[in-house]
């Protein structure tokens, strides 16, 4: 192992870190957007957005087999 390689995966950690620690406390900003659209919508968006979405991935990685079985 080469301890510069260490430090520098050590470093880009620390970043992904405070990026992610950065975007939770956000999410109070962004859920406030949403003050009059009733939760239920909400959950129904989600799941035919990750639905869309899986379908995309499932479609563009040519997995489909598994999922047929």
């Amino acid at each position: 192992m080469n301890p510069a390689s260490d430090r520098a995966e050590a470093g880009r950690g620390v970043a992904y870190g405070l990026a992610a620690y950065g975007i939770w406390g956000c999410f109070p900003l962004f859920f406030s957007l949403f003050e009059g659209i009733p939760s239920w919508e909400v959950l129904i968006h989600r799941i035919i957005w990750c639905c869309v979405f899986l379908v995309l991935l499932v479609s563009l990685l040519g997995r489909w087999q598994p999922v047929v079985d």
